[in-house]
């Protein structure tokens, strides 16, 4: 058994471009460490300082009765900073990144993509395959093509502002999003038993 990951992107509700990738960073083996040992570990943020991720900063703290914090992929509609991001360099991937190298921000002008919520979806089993979908809507509302050459995951650690990147993968070559297009990138998680 082992943890897979499919990216895909579809441009305007057209022909789906999918590709197996293999684009865990460390970030993410930390994280599953915090979990597995329900203790925190140190990893280094978007911003490359090392702080705490995972169990022992949250993940298992309790909301006086609300819910559980965790390690949020959800990002509302408008915020940049964390849930499926992309970017425009597609400087090769590396396990120690822990950012995007030219993250592409939110927003309606040239040079922008109005980053749409994030949605995680549900896990489902189909046959021997275990998988869950997390998915996010671009919209280029600016008057000149936006290239994406990169694309990653940042979780937020709740009740903090600490955001990891924990996926990072690239375009070769990038992805061209038209003035009023929308573009949807996902990424499928799975194991098969």
């Amino acid at each position: 058994m082992r943890i897979e990951i499919v990216r895909r992107v579809r441009i305007n509700g057209g022909k789906t471009f999918e590709e197996p990738i293999d684009s865990f960073v460390k970030n993410f083996m930390l994280l599953l460490r915090s979990i597995f040992l329900q203790s925190g570990q140190t990893a280094k943020d978007v911003e490359g300082v090392e702080r705490g991720i995972g169990a022992g900063y949250g993940v298992w703290s309790h909301y006086g009765g609300s819910g559980y914090a965790g390690f949020r992929l959800d990002a509302p509609e408008g915020n940049d900073s964390y849930g499926v991001v992309v970017g425009q360099s597609n400087y090769p991937v590396s396990p120690e990144d822990h950012n995007l190298h030219r993250k592409i921000h939110h927003g309606s002008e040239d040079g922008k993509l109005y980053y749409r919520a994030c949605n995680v979806g549900g896990v489902t089993v189909v046959g021997n395959k275990v998988s869950m979908v997390i998915s996010r809507e671009f919209v280029n509302y600016g008057s000149t093509v936006v290239e994406v050459g990169e694309v990653g995951l940042v979780g937020l650690v709740s009740g903090t502002n600490n955001k990891f990147l924990i996926v990072r993968d690239t375009f070769d070559p990038r992805v061209q999003i038209n003035p009023n297009e929308v573009a949807t990138f996902e990424f499928e998680m799975y194991i098969e038993v």
